[in-house]
């Protein structure tokens, strides 16, 4: 699933760099590359936080 989401924002990217969707393609790949990170981001934290597992109260895993 990664994989797959990794090759469609790719694809975004080459698609709003060569035309734009409307107007100047420049101001469209700062819009595309910046929800781009911060969709990374958000998949890095639900990783990170899966990663960690759950936890009790003294903070030991269960």
């Amino acid at each position: 699933m990664l994989i797959a989401l990794a090759i469609a924002m790719t694809l975004v990217t080459v698609n709003t760099i060569v035309r734009g969707p409307f107007g100047d393609p420049g101001a469209w790949v700062v819009t595309v590359v910046f929800v781009q990170v911060l969709t990374v981001l958000l998949l890095a934290a639900v990783g990170w936080s899966d990663l960690r597992g759950p936890r009790d109260r003294r903070g030991r895993r269960d």
